[in-house]
């Protein structure tokens, strides 16, 4: 039976790759910093793992998972790039510097090692297309932190090290946290219709366009990334759709106006707006034949559909 640690394994991409590693046969390990919604089953062993902990990395690993081990996926850190303008220090310290450490321990179990990356390392751009040759110019502590271990990630493949990175471009499914746009959309719709809402959803610019991808198809490519050989890939859909999109396919699809729900507040404007940047997954699919699947509108409705009938 095949190994995996699972770093991060309560938020979306980490709570997927379990489900994901588990279809497939796996023992898992799985690391959570708060005990929300934690699933008991069997081949999942969880434990609590705080990244930020410098003393505590290397030896909390190795007292949980003293045997040998295949895999490692680490989603863990801060992951709304707003947030780390506010707390740099920390971002720079879990994103950034515990990966280090990590880096320390795949090395002592000798064992391949995946990183969640994201498309914030391109910085603070608008209207291109991106590939993993573009240039990079990471403009928040976030950003920086994912290019800082995407940089060390290079150098070590290049060492002949097993070493893998995705970087990601949006991407969204009902368990996405509720700061994200998506998910504050799809949930509003779902409490309204479920008449456990009241006043109006405030949005910033709703014109704003992102490539949105389906983030259950994303983790099944970490995971065939994993069986291949080491590389940085780009995980998207080369489409961009707008938050004005969002509302439309949300509202109408429960027979309501979005037009009648929402007021636009010129100070929720994001004032380092990235804009309208689509990513080429074309080394993706040549070289672990991946593509999206399910089209945005798709996506968009099931968020709504699966928060509605969420109990």
């Amino acid at each position: 039976m095949k190994k995996a640690l699972v770093i991060g394994a309560t938020g979306m991409d980490g709570s997927l790759m379990v489900d994901l590693l588990l279809s497939k046969g796996y023992f898992v390990y799985a690391t959570f910093y708060s005990k929300t919604n934690l699933k008991e089953q069997e081949n999942l062993n969880w434990f609590f793992f705080d990244l930020s902990d410098d003393n505590l990395v290397f030896s909390l690993l190795s007292i949980h998972v003293h045997e040998s081990i295949d895999e490692v996926y680490n989603f863990g850190g801060v992951s709304f790039s707003p947030d780390s303008i506010r707390m740099p220090s920390y971002t720079m310290d879990v994103n950034y510097r515990s990966v280090m450490r990590l880096l320390a321990w795949v090395e002592y179990k000798k064992c391949k090692f995946f990183q969640s990356s994201s498309s914030e390392v391109f910085g603070k751009i608008k209207n291109l297309t991106l590939n993993e040759n573009s240039s990079r110019n990471p403009h928040t502590p976030y950003a920086h932190a994912k290019n800082l271990v995407d940089m060390m990630l290079r150098y070590m493949r290049e060492q002949g090290y097993p070493v893998y990175n995705a970087i990601s471009f949006n991407h969204e499914c009902n368990l996405r946290g509720e700061q994200f746009v998506t998910k504050k959309i799809t949930k509003f719709v779902a409490e309204i219709v479920n008449h456990k809402r009241v006043g109006k959803l405030k949005l910033g610019n709703i014109h704003s366009k992102r490539d949105w991808g389906y983030a259950p198809d994303f983790v099944e490519g970490f995971y065939e990334m994993m069986q291949g050989e080491p590389q940085e890939l780009i995980f998207a859909t080369a489409k961009t759709h707008s938050v004005l999109d969002i509302l439309e396919i949300s509202f109408s699809s429960q027979g309501l106006k979005w037009q009648d729900y929402v007021v636009i507040e010129s100070e929720l404007v994001r004032e380092d707006e990235r804009d309208n940047l689509i990513g080429d997954y074309s080394k993706a699919l040549q070289s672990i034949k991946w593509c999206p699947k399910k089209h945005f509108d798709e996506m968009i409705i099931e968020m709504v559909e699966l928060e509605k009938n969420k109990k």
